[in-house]
């Protein structure tokens, strides 16, 4: 696929015509650019296809299947416990009532008390 392009050389309003050793020089330099902008193009194409190859090589050792269907099942897990907490709680052993006492106790204990009048400081 080329692309066409068009190059336009002016003399600013100085109304004239270039010479011929002007126009050459102009159109050495438009070749050189083009070449040079081709060598560019095709290095960043080797190092993005380059890169992408080291991604895959990369994900395809990072997530073999064994590993995929960790992370599915992980994920179920965590849907599952997530709709369902009561589950989660119906497994737990019932808590001591001692303890739960003991823990509401402390966690009074770190309120801060409020004055008459006045809110809560930070």
């Amino acid at each position: 696929m080329f692309k066409k392009f068009v190059v336009c050389i002016d003399s600013i309003g100085q109304d004239r015509e270039f010479t011929q050793e002007q126009k050459e020089f102009a159109l050495k330099a438009v070749y050189r650019f083009r070449k040079h902008w081709e060598e560019f193009e095709n290095q960043k194409l080797i190092a993005d296809r380059d890169a992408l190859w080291a991604e895959r090589k990369d994900d395809a050792e990072k997530f073999n299947e064994e590993r995929v269907a960790e992370i599915k099942q992980k994920e179920e897990t965590l849907v599952e416990q997530f709709l369902n907490p009561e589950a989660e709680e119906e497994s737990k052993e019932p808590e001591d009532p001692k303890a739960k006492l003991a823990k509401n106790k402390s966690v009074v204990k770190e309120a801060p008390k409020l004055e008459k009048g006045k809110g809560v400081e930070s």
